[in-house]
């Protein structure tokens, strides 16, 4: 597998050409959020990378959230906008919601939280509630992205 990223901190991992569907892992924090499907559809999931990748480079001002969580550990701030009770949470859950790419994410309910001054990227997993976090850069999930994004759509045009 082509491993674009770093497990420790954020990756995909795309798998050999295949058709229309292809594998792909998603790391993040050393743990994968893939654990149960690993086939992409290309057209919808490339489509998905496309749209993350141009919002995390025109929205990187996260930091505009971070009154909203002060005082808060990461797991703390992932249950406030999980629950989203105000405008500005609601807001902050649009601007700050990671990794909505379709079945293959579905397991992990995921958010880019600016916390203490830094970006955690937080992930609960539908299915035990745990929830693990990590800081990244933007920058680190750009070019895991792009270079996936890149990988995939040259065999999806070329199909």
């Amino acid at each position: 597998m082509q491993v674009f990223g770093s497990r420790d901190r954020f990756a995909i991992l795309v798998g050999p050409p295949a058709a229309s569907i292809r594998t792909v892992e998603i790391w993040a924090g050393g743990k994968t959020l893939t654990p149960h499907d690993t086939s992409v559809y290309l057209p919808s999931f490339v489509h998905a990378l496309v749209s993350t990748e141009r919002r995390l480079k025109e929205q990187l001002n996260f930091l505009r959230h971070e009154p909203l969580f002060l005082g808060l550990s990461a797991t703390e701030a992932f249950q406030r906008i999980a629950e989203s009770e105000t405008p500005q949470l609601e807001q902050a859950w649009a601007d700050l919601r990671l990794l909505d790419w379709g079945p293959t994410t579905d397991d992990f309910l995921c958010f880019l939280l600016p916390i203490h001054g830094k970006l955690q990227q937080v992930c609960r997993e539908n299915e035990s509630g745990s929830i693990h976090t990590g800081v990244v850069l933007p920058y680190e999930i750009i070019q895991a992205i792009e270079g996936a994004r890149h990988a995939l759509s040259l065999q999806f045009t070329s199909a």
